[in-house]
């Protein structure tokens, strides 16, 4: 059994745990940057396709502030808004452009090429090709590798944050504020126990797009850190939404996301009866936020073929009978859902009885 005595633990390495990573060993703190994965470039990040947002001619933080509470329907987090706004594109001119020389599209004039997205007035968004995610992480892993502050481990699942309410000797110690002092893991590849105690841990373990039974998000997005921070005493804040992408290949081998940069160069989406649908529901029509988007082509899904989607005359005519496996589909997703959060926490529980717990107290 391996143990470890950190400053920072950071559990995932996708590009929020990566630069967290980096943000803490250049303050000269030991980190530890674990993954459940057999590679560190893993994550959301590697699957992004359409770019990231930026600053574009004539753009002003107050106007992107604007679009990103527009997108979000006014429920964002202010703070966090206004920190974005203003300090984003600064950091990635920073970071990405400078320090880790990501390669983001230019043109002859050695310029930025910028393009459109969903939700945004001005084109702001910076690329490359359409693999922008994976070059950006991949830029970013290249620092990890070679900063001697930070370790790397993978092939380890997080099993429980270590928390004195839950696993403290001391039982009067679930009175006390819920304080957190590292992880416990499993290695992946001999069913060992890993303890790394720590002065400061960072979930950045990305969401749980796998417990749908479609989704564009990759296979280790189950909601692990989610989970984790909710039994330590976390506070878990709009957990229902969940991200996703409104446009996908739906294909009977698989299924994967048609980039919203697509839509941003012009791309139109038309339902069964070779209608622009969007023109009717949103004034940015295919560049509308990626919520209304997918209510807008559900909208138009449930028209019967044949239809235009306005009043029509009082005449008969055929309607396509429902088909049942739609809603065995719904069924299928909702039961899975469930039942996943049911046997991931039993496990958790029979894990934490007895392997865990005897370890610990050896």
């Amino acid at each position: 059994m391996n143990n470890y005595n950190i400053d920072i633990l950071v559990i995932g390495s996708g590009l929020s745990g990566a630069i967290a990573a980096l943000s803490a060993a250049e303050e000269d703190k030991k980190v530890i940057l674990i993954t459940k994965e057999p590679n560190i470039l893993s994550g959301n990040t590697i699957w992004a396709q359409g770019g990231i947002a930026y600053k574009g001619k004539n753009d002003k933080h107050t106007i992107f502030e604007q679009d990103i509470l527009e997108a979000g329907n006014k429920n964002n987090y202010k703070p966090a808004v206004n920190q974005i706004a203003t300090k984003g594109p600064k950091l990635i001119e920073e970071l990405l452009i400078k320090n880790y020389k990501t390669p983001f599209e230019k043109d002859q004039n050695d310029r930025l090429v910028f393009t459109s997205e969903a939700a945004h007035s001005k084109k702001r968004i910076i690329h490359c090709k359409d693999q922008t995610g994976l070059n950006i992480q991949s830029s970013v892993i290249e620092q990890v590798k070679t900063n001697s502050n930070i370790t790397i481990i993978t092939d380890h699942t997080a099993i429980d944050l270590l928390t004195y309410s839950h696993h403290s000797l001391d039982t009067s110690d679930i009175y006390k504020a819920p304080s957190c002092f590292g992880a416990v893991f499993l290695n992946n590849n001999n069913s060992q126990i890993t303890k790394v105690f720590a002065d400061q841990t960072i979930l950045a373990t990305g969401g749980l797009g796998q417990t749908y039974l479609h989704t564009t998000n990759p296979n280790e997005s189950r909601g692990d850190g989610i989970a984790m921070a909710w039994r330590a005493g976390a506070r878990c804040v709009n957990l229902h939404y969940i991200q996703f992408h409104p446009t996908a290949l739906y294909h009977e081998k698989g299924r994967f996301l048609i980039s919203e940069a697509l839509r941003g160069e012009g791309a139109k989406l038309y339902d069964a009866n070779g209608k622009q649908f969007m023109k009717e529901f949103h004034p940015q029509e295919e560049l509308a936020p990626r919520d209304v988007l997918r209510a807008s082509a559900y909208s138009g899904k449930k028209r019967p073929k044949g239809s235009d989607g306005k009043k029509e005359e009082k005449k008969s005519r055929k309607i396509e009978p429902f088909q049942p496996d739609e809603a065995f589909e719904k069924e299928k997703a909702d039961a899975f859902s469930m039942w996943m959060v049911i046997v991931f926490g039993f496990c958790i529980g029979l894990l934490m009885r007895y392997v865990v717990m005897p370890t610990m107290t050896e």
